[in-house]
């Protein structure tokens, strides 16, 4: 007969930040001869924003260390947002002559004019973040090995950018419940949205 009980629960903590931040968090481990040791960390945050008003954010995080010793499993699954910055919001109109466009009409060569302005009525972009993985280390028979898997994927809604970025080749575009959305970034487009994702939701 096999038991799983629980140990070092610590209770959910409440941070209140200096930028208007509430910050709340638990942590509970589980641990069994039979089905290894598990880890759970929850953690909710609040903030204030001036620019775009209240938003809430979660994550949901585990690991667990499987009873074949080499082998641990994690995953995470979070809800992260970003607010627009000064410059989206209020930057001054900047025009730019842009050449090198085929009037499809004429076949003759165009010069447009490119007007950009920030936009007050902005409002954060949210993000629906999947992380799921294996690290597997040190077995008997590979002494000093070690390796690991990741499996992410990163939704994205209400993209704050220019028009030519919301339209570029790595963002695939869709259609939820009568709302622009942009699913499955390439691999630059991620890297540049998860630097982001451990600044503060409020511009500074």
């Amino acid at each position: 007969m096999s038991s799983f009980s629980l140990r070092g629960l610590q209770p959910i903590r409440t941070l209140t930040l200096l930028d208007g931040q509430r910050v709340v968090a638990a942590n509970v481990t589980g641990d069994s001869a039979s089905f290894g040791k598990a880890n759970l960390n929850l953690a909710g945050r609040w903030t204030d924003c001036s620019t775009s008003g209240v938003v809430h954010t979660w994550k949901v995080g585990g690991t667990w260390q499987t009873p074949f010793a080499p082998l641990r499993l994690r995953a995470v699954l979070s809800r992260d947002v970003r607010a627009p910055n000064s410059s989206e919001l209020f930057a001054a109109p900047v025009s730019i002559n842009v050449p090198g466009f085929t009037n499809p009409f004429t076949n003759g060569t165009l010069t447009i004019t490119q007007n950009t302005i920030g936009n007050v009525n902005l409002k954060p972009e949210s993000a629906r973040n999947l992380e799921v993985g294996l690290i597997f280390t040190g077995p008997d028979f590979l002494p000093g090995f070690s390796a690991s898997v990741d499996f992410y994927r990163i939704r994205i809604k209400d993209v704050i950018g220019h028009a030519e970025t919301a339209k570029s080749p790595y963002w695939k575009e869709t259609k939820r419940k009568g709302r622009d959305t942009h699913d499955d970034m390439g691999p630059k487009a991620m890297r540049r949205y998860r630097s982001t994702l451990a600044e503060s939701p409020c511009p500074k």
